[in-house]
């Protein structure tokens, strides 16, 4: 069997677009309830990206929190 040689991108030539991986009590585990159409979505990217489920998450939130903060505050009833 021939080693594979391609060369690996580090994360420091990634820069924003995948965060840090966090170590202990860095992070916070969560669990959230997705329907299953969106988790098989996240399935393909991160099957296509070689990246983790979670690296993705992590990441839509981070961008999606600034900007939910411009929108005023869901108010069902």
């Amino acid at each position: 069997m021939m080693p594979d040689r391609r060369s690996k991108t580090s994360r420091a030539n990634l820069g924003d677009h995948i965060p840090a991986p966090l170590g202990p009590g860095q992070s916070q585990v969560l669990t959230i309830r997705l329907p299953a159409s969106l988790a098989a979505e996240l399935d393909a990217e991160a099957k296509r990206s070689g990246l983790t489920r979670s690296d993705i998450a992590r990441w839509c939130i981070q961008h999606a929190l600034p900007e939910s903060r411009k929108v005023p505050p869901y108010k069902p009833w």
